[in-house]
């Protein structure tokens, strides 16, 4: 099995579907098929229904994500939103950070906004 380019880093697999074809517009748009990335999720559920991510959630899945990350091994790591900055980087502050590639576990990681922020602010859908 081939290894994947780039790997995406999302806080879980319940992304909403509109914020999911917001990001793969934006990889489209940057010349980036969908076949060239794979998905890892931070959490393997999402939060109960109305409350956030804890620092404890993200240390708990930090050893599980790491792991992961190693055995794909990808070139390219884009994180989408402050929890797998977290996981990944061990670091806050994604709006201080996004756009900014960094290298980090011997690969290049780009922090993003998480595409959920065009729904609260329109601006966040160029800023992706």
């Amino acid at each position: 099995m081939k290894k994947p380019q780039i790997l995406v880093v999302n806080e879980h697999s319940e992304i909403n579907p509109r914020a999911k074809s917001i990001f793969f517009d934006t990889m489209l748009e940057a010349g980036i098929q969908p076949k060239k990335f794979k998905w890892l999720d931070v959490l393997t559920t999402p939060p109960a229904e109305g409350k956030n991510v804890t620092k404890t959630m993200i240390k708990n899945a930090r050893e599980r994500v790491q792991a992961k990350i190693a055995k794909r091994d990808p070139k390219y790591m884009i994180l989408l939103g402050n929890t797998p900055l977290q996981a990944v980087l061990d670091q806050t502050g994604i709006r201080k950070l996004r756009g900014k590639p960094v290298e980090g576990q011997k690969r290049i990681v780009m922090p993003v906004n998480h595409p959920n922020m065009a729904f609260h602010d329109e601006k966040y859908e160029d800023t992706l």
